[in-house]
């Protein structure tokens, strides 16, 4: 079939094969399993969810703050440093 377009361009558009081959059927659902997998512990949904994380990670700041305020006075700022890179590295191993 020729479908005429404004100017010289002509669309040929092929008939629809007469041999088209069978369409095959879907293949049958898989079956489910009788019970749903045991859900995680709390602690493990907790440290894979990202909300949760950045909630910490803000929490963690604002101690950090609160915390440097309070021992200012008894803690130098050496020793502040050293105890921080201490807690992460002791939170790392």
């Amino acid at each position: 079939m020729r479908l005429p377009i404004i100017g010289s361009v002509t669309i040929v558009v092929p008939p629809a094969a007469a041999s088209a081959a069978p369409a095959v059927p879907p293949a049958p659902p898989a079956p489910h399993a009788p019970h749903a997998p045991p859900a995680a512990p709390l602690w493990r949904r907790l440290l894979t969810s990202p909300y949760a994380l950045l909630s910490l990670t803000s929490f963690l700041w604002a101690f950090n703050w609160v915390l440097a305020r309070d021992v200012r006075h008894e803690i130098g700022p050496n020793g502040a440093a050293l105890g921080r890179w201490l807690v992460a590295l002791i939170i790392i191993l």
